[in-house]
């Protein structure tokens, strides 16, 4: 159904990315062809995959508070089906819109499946990590954690690569993102006003993007809307407005918010396109994390 299928969304796909390495624009996730991994002019991204999609990532918390990381990847041979929600992009933003229907017709069409890219290998950070498929699956990969330590603190040249299987094998480097700090919003809860758009501010940080993610409540009832706004903003820039436009997707009501910080570099191989990618959380004007908590959608 719909609203499964945006949890899918989320978890599988990404957003326009301003810092796509591959051919210097912003990402494009409806490619057709592995190597045109971005159109460039901050043109929008829907929420199609390109065919055959490599991700390998490892987020590390560095703040006083939070000291840890976790590493995963995944390799989704073909492409997602058709999302069934209205969707709206910005330049850096993507908006769902979706409806529960009247009756349950199961979840759309997929033509993908997880498959298998040989060992994982993410070098250059605290110390090595790896990651094997899970026994007796096709292509799972357990995620890799540590509750203890952080894998970066940024400025770090991190080495992702795999040896290899039913993906070919891959190695990409990335530059580990430092945490900036929010100045604006301040606090963890907060009022968003969908016709006024809303401004995000921070210092330092970065290299990358600050991935800001806003979900509604899930409703329970046909008829019912929520959605999901997404967007990745140049951490150069120092601040950002999501617009009103994109927010207009939310339906009014309690929601939820993600924020990080990701620097991702993307490259073709054969026919697939690896994303490899670090990501951080920033911190508050205390120091303190800042990276998800709750917002009234007005």
């Amino acid at each position: 159904m719909s609203r499964a299928w945006l949890v899918v969304v989320l978890a599988l796909s990404g957003c326009p990315s301003s810092n796509s390495e591959s051919d210097g624009g912003a990402g494009d996730l409806a490619v057709t062809t592995p190597d045109d991994l971005a159109t460039g002019g901050g043109t929008p991204a829907d929420l199609l995959q390109a065919p055959n999609t490599a991700n390998i990532g490892v987020t590390s918390a560095t703040s006083a508070m939070d000291k840890s990381y976790i590493a995963s990847a995944n390799f989704i041979m073909g492409v997602l089906p058709t999302s069934p929600c209205v969707l709206t992009n910005t330049t850096y933003c993507q908006a769902a819109a979706c409806t529960i229907p009247s009756a349950d017709a199961g979840s759309p069409a997929s033509t993908y499946s997880l498959v298998s890219g040989g060992t994982v290998t993410i070098t250059g950070g605290s110390m090595p990590v790896t990651l094997t498929p899970m026994a007796g699956t096709t292509g799972y990969y357990p995620p890799v954690p540590s509750t203890t330590q952080p894998l970066f603190t940024g400025g770090e040249t991190l080495t992702l690569a795999n040896s290899g299987a039913a993906a070919p094998a891959s190695s990409t480097m990335v530059v580990a993102p430092s945490p900036p700090t929010i100045t604006m919003p301040s606090g963890t809860s907060y009022t968003i006003t969908r016709s006024a758009g809303f401004t995000l501010a921070w210092t330092g940080g970065g290299p990358g993007d600050v991935s800001f993610v806003i979900l509604s409540a899930f409703p329970t009832n046909p008829g019912d809307k929520y959605g999901s706004v997404r967007c990745n903003f140049p951490v150069a820039d120092g601040q950002a407005t999501v617009p009103a436009n994109a927010l207009a997707a939310l339906p009014a009501g309690n929601a939820s918010f993600q924020i990080s910080v990701v620097n991702t570099v993307s490259a073709a191989v054969n026919d697939w396109v690896i994303n490899a990618s670090a990501t951080t959380y920033p911190l508050g004007a205390g120091g303190q994390p800042f990276s998800s908590g709750s917002a009234t959608i007005n």
